[in-house]
């Protein structure tokens, strides 16, 4: 007599079968964070101020020669309107994602006599998408984004006309821009936080000016202090 081995043996369908409710059980009662990670969202308004490297400035306008030089800039980052940023940010466990505008200002200090005034003054603004990591004693970030520039101008007694560009209220998409940065965070009270940040940041924009534009790479190291709160 000869014994036939099924491949298919009722026993192996029932196995099958419990595996998947199992399954489907343990997803159903465990906790959404205990299988993906627990999820938070947190919010950071900061306050600070910047140190611009010299940067060169080439600035054309129409019918006239090039002005190029080396250009100095301060921010005037504790006058109207400050130096600010905000962030938005989702992390599971150590590692997240974040939306944040930093509003830095830059005022040409050393003008040659074509140029009377040379500000992007409303925001050099970085629009930056960042990858944020947790490492405990510190927060490490690194981001890239746009520029929205709002410049202001007088050049060879020709002056801008700012309403124009976004809502004629005269901000413009001008460049792209990188950051790195660190942030060292102390609890105030439970989920309200206190937040200490430096970076480095670098952008490259074109702006306008009456008759023309001006190519305006900036560089710099920031300083922020501000409040977060993190929703668990």
């Amino acid at each position: 007599m000869k014994w036939r081995i099924s491949k298919n043996r009722p026993g192996n369908g029932r196995l099958k079968w419990l595996f998947f409710i199992s399954m489907v059980n343990v997803l159903i009662v465990s906790e959404p964070q205990e299988i993906f990670g627990q999820r938070s969202w947190t919010l950071n308004i900061s306050i600070g101020d910047a140190w611009c490297f010299n940067m060169p400035l080439v600035i054309e306008q129409y019918g006239f020669e090039k002005i190029k030089l080396t250009a100095r800039y301060k921010t005037e980052s504790f006058k109207l309107p400050v130096y600010y940023s905000w962030k938005i940010g989702t992390a599971v466990e150590n590692a997240g994602w974040e939306l944040e505008l930093t509003h830095l200002k830059i005022i040409l200090t050393n003008k040659p006599p074509e140029i009377q005034e040379f500000r992007v003054s409303h925001g050099y603004n970085y629009l930056t998408i960042n990858r944020s990591m947790d490492l405990d004693l510190l927060i490490l970030r690194y981001g890239a984004g746009i520029i929205i520039s709002h410049p202001e101008s007088t050049v060879r007694n020709m002056a801008y006309d700012t309403g124009q560009g976004f809502l004629k209220r005269g901000y413009h998409i001008s460049g792209v821009g990188l950051q790195i940065a660190a942030e060292k965070r102390f609890t105030i009270y439970k989920d309200l936080f206190f937040g200490m940040e430096i970076k480095a940041a670098a952008a490259i924009a074109r702006v306008g000016i009456a008759e023309g534009h001006a190519l305006v790479p900036q560089a710099g190291f920031h300083g922020l202090l501000g409040l977060g709160y993190t929703f668990n």
